[in-house]
């Protein structure tokens, strides 16, 4: 089980400006989706675009990201192709940049890394996804 209610980890000196508590939630990649805005498919959306993209759906969160890479077994095979971002939380980092963290697999180490997307600038890229909650 995961408490997605408690605070995700957070780089030093850093803080969270928004973190959508999930409760406890049982792993089931049957039960997880990765989604991909419409408008992203032909070019590069502002991420309040995607924010407006996300309502209805249950963003995963920075908990749901550190258990997996705690438990890396878990991970679905299909995400090594993409780079899934964990929209649920977001971060402000020290020079109050607003981020989001994702996680993608890096084929040169044969292993999970975690990517940052800062929200100022162009979301896009056919391989950049959002984990969310299959509803």
């Amino acid at each position: 089980m995961i408490n997605c209610n408690i605070k995700p980890d957070i780089p030093d000196h850093w803080s969270i400006i928004r973190h959508k508590k999930g409760g406890m939630f049982k792993w089931n990649p049957e039960m997880v989706e990765t989604f991909i805005p419409d408008k992203q498919k032909n070019s590069s959306i502002g991420h309040s675009r995607v924010l407006v993209d996300l309502k209805g759906r249950k963003a995963l969160n920075g908990c749901v990201m550190d258990w997996l890479l705690d438990n890396p077994e878990f991970i679905p095979e299909a995400w090594k192709e993409k780079c899934v971002y964990f929209f649920g939380t977001i971060y402000s980092d020290v020079e109050g940049m607003h981020i989001v963290f994702g996680l993608y697999w890096d084929n040169d180490n044969g292993g999970w890394k975690v990517c940052r997307y800062f929200m100022g600038m162009p979301w896009g890229g056919k391989n950049q996804y959002i984990a969310v909650f299959a509803v």
